[in-house]
């Protein structure tokens, strides 16, 4: 993974929500790619990520 400090990419404007975890060559690398559905679609919401260190 060229971007060890990268641990999520985010997208929309699909019309449903999807985590597809990314494993990294070590144990310890690795992301999320979080896709959302677009903020049009009804009913209307919005999405809050909240990053936590365990």
């Amino acid at each position: 993974m060229p971007f060890p400090n990268v641990i999520a990419w985010i997208n929309g404007h699909i019309y449903r929500h999807r985590l597809t975890p990314y494993k990294g060559k070590h144990d310890q690398s690795g992301f999320w790619e979080i896709t959302t559905a677009s903020l049009v679609d009804y009913p209307q919401q919005s999405q809050i990520i909240d990053l936590l260190e365990s």
